[in-house]
């Protein structure tokens, strides 16, 4: 009898469907001569980023920092941001990677990344448009539950296909505040000098916060 129950068990196991998964997989090559870098992609996590899990081969021209451990996951539609951490690391060795990365089918996907000293407690929610398009090579980005990452996606009833929204100023919301996040992350990641230089305007460059969410969601 408990054999028949185990080798049940098994079938079962097998027989059940895969959970959903997003994912950034592919391999994408960017810049040239020294600028020179390889990324090789193998990232994945629950539905909504829960349990991240596998690796980025990080490969410059100068140094060939291995296949780095994924500690974060992001994905909306076609882009993802993804956290690496270096193992072990102590200063002045940074202690991860951040990188956003985006799906463009047909088109030239889009790859940047930077240091950081200190690895982020929340995932970099993905924002866009990504540039540093590479030059070879190409990324796949899968969400398995798609989520609106423009106010245009909220418009003329598309609300309606996410399941989740009251009505378009609910889904235009959801939008804001996860490209609100988005943009506190690039503030914190390239400091606020930088970030001001990008975003600011109004006395003393205040609204650069107000500036990178709209022009974002495309206000």
């Amino acid at each position: 009898m408990g054999r028949i129950l185990a080798l049940a068990a098994v079938l079962a196991a097998v027989a059940a469907p895969a959970q959903a998964q997003d994912s950034v997989t592919g391999v994408a090559l960017t810049g040239e001569g020294r600028a020179f870098v390889e990324f090789t992609f193998d990232a994945h996590s629950g539905p909504s980023g829960e349990s991240p899990t596998g690796t980025v081969w990080f490969n410059a021209l100068l140094a060939d920092f291995g296949r780095l451990p994924v500690t974060c996951l992001a994905v909306s539609g076609n882009r993802a941001g993804i956290v690496l951490e270096f193992p072990g690391a102590t200063p002045p060795i940074p202690a991860g990677v951040v990188m956003a990365v985006e799906d463009n089918g047909a088109g030239p996907d889009g790859v940047n990344w930077t240091f950081v000293d200190d690895l982020p407690t929340t995932c970099p929610p993905p924002a866009g448009p990504v540039i540093g398009p590479i030059v070879s090579g190409g990324v796949v980005v899968t969400d398995a539950h798609p989520s609106p990452i423009s106010k245009d996606q909220c418009k003329n009833g598309g609300w309606r296909t996410y399941g989740v929204f009251k009505n378009q100023g609910d889904c235009v919301r959801f939008v804001r505040r996860g490209t609100r996040r988005a943009c506190i992350f690039e503030r914190v990641a390239h400091g606020i000098p930088a970030f001001q230089a990008k975003y600011g305007i109004g006395p003393r460059r205040q609204l650069a916060m107000w500036s990178c969410v709209h022009r974002r969601i495309g206000v």
